[in-house]
């Protein structure tokens, strides 16, 4: 066998299962500068390499590889980056950063599966500089997923209390049915895609998980923690610093149904932004438009598909946007008396 072969994770040869991953998104608004917020970097980058990567690696295995990679601003007025290069996480806190990543990686030999905890930090390139996403995530060896789960929480848990989040969120790659926030389903149906909400983060919950951050402004709008545990939609609910509250809807991700999701989408709806109809962009529903838009998702049209045959068909003013399509989605299957969370519409 060479050493390319022999480096190839079991899982593409079928000798073992891929491993399972968590990953944590965070939200930070109003940036007015690094510095201003270097003390929270830091400690995002330093409980991930702490307290996650401890988790996330069995006793007696071989020390982690760290690694620094960055890009930088060359021109924010311009929109043009560069990469750069660093051995620290510290080095890449400056006003130029647009995007930094750190990873720790470690493997087993037999068979051989290769792990990793990275944690980033990146300017949102869409909402401009004045926006930090923080990200981490860990795949990790089975034995390991317990704690791996509690450190993530924990995590999320330590930086917001450090930090005025906009929104925040936990996912695990092996809860239950499994719906994808960024295509139809359960998450996409209420308009919760925290990647393309277009509302202000603090005006609008931006989506939800497993595990979701709550802005202070919306907590209070929802009447405060104490409301939200009376739901009974959630686990727990733990009151953060700055008035926000961390809401884990159950004990284990993996008991992270469909109707668990419901329940949270319920207790949160108050605090979602307002879903548009179809008949916004000039479309009427009808028996005859629901029987279509159920073939073209048979046929394996997505939202933008969707969009750009509607307003070819149907003469909606919606162009390629996407929303129209997750609107026909959802009204189509209501008018045929179906689930929109179940196929074709998911």
């Amino acid at each position: 066998m060479s050493a390319y072969q022999a480096r190839i994770p079991a899982w593409v040869t079928g000798e073992a299962e891929e491993p399972e991953s968590v990953s944590t998104l965070l939200y930070l608004d109003e940036v007015e500068s690094i510095e201003s917020v270097r003390d929270v970097l830091r400690l995002w980058y330093g409980t991930a390499g702490g307290a996650l990567l401890a988790a996330a690696v069995p006793e007696g295995w071989a020390p982690p590889r760290p690694s620094v990679s960055a890009t930088q601003w060359v021109s924010i007025a311009e929109d043009r980056v560069a990469g750069a290069r660093f051995t620290r996480w510290d080095q890449g806190l400056n006003e130029q950063l647009y995007h930094l990543q750190g990873n720790w990686c470690f493997d087993s030999e037999e068979p051989y599966i290769p792990y990793a905890v990275s944690t980033f930090a990146s300017r949102s390139h869409l909402d401009g500089p004045r926006q930090l996403v923080l990200r981490a995530g860990a795949s990790f060896p089975p034995l390991r997923e317990e704690g791996v789960l509690a450190a993530a929480v924990e995590l999320v848990r330590v930086v917001a209390d450090a930090a005025d989040l906009a929104y925040g969120q936990i996912s695990f790659s092996a809860m239950p049915d499994r719906f994808d926030p960024y295509q139809p389903g359960l998450n996409a149906g209420i308009n919760r895609d925290p990647r393309k909400a277009t509302e202000p983060a603090r005006a609008a919950l931006r989506g939800y998980d497993w595990v979701t951050v709550v802005p202070p402004e919306l907590v209070e709008r929802l009447g405060g923690a104490d409301a939200l545990r009376a739901t009974g939609a959630f686990h727990r609910v733990v009151g953060l610093a700055h008035g926000g509250a961390l809401a884990q809807a159950t004990e284990s991700p993996r008991a992270f149904t469909r109707e668990a999701a419901r329940a949270v989408a319920d207790a949160l709806r108050p605090v979602f932004a307002s879903v548009r109809t179809a008949e916004s962009w000039g479309v009427e529903v009808t028996d005859d438009v629901a029987g279509m838009v159920r073939q073209w998702r048979i046929e394996g049209y997505g939202y933008t598909d969707l969009a750009l045959v509607a307003d070819r068909i149907l003469g909606s003013d919606a162009g390629t946007d996407w929303r129209l399509g997750m609107a026909l989605c959802r009204e189509s299957a209501v008018v045929l008396g179906e689930d929109a969370d179940e196929c074709p519409w998911s």
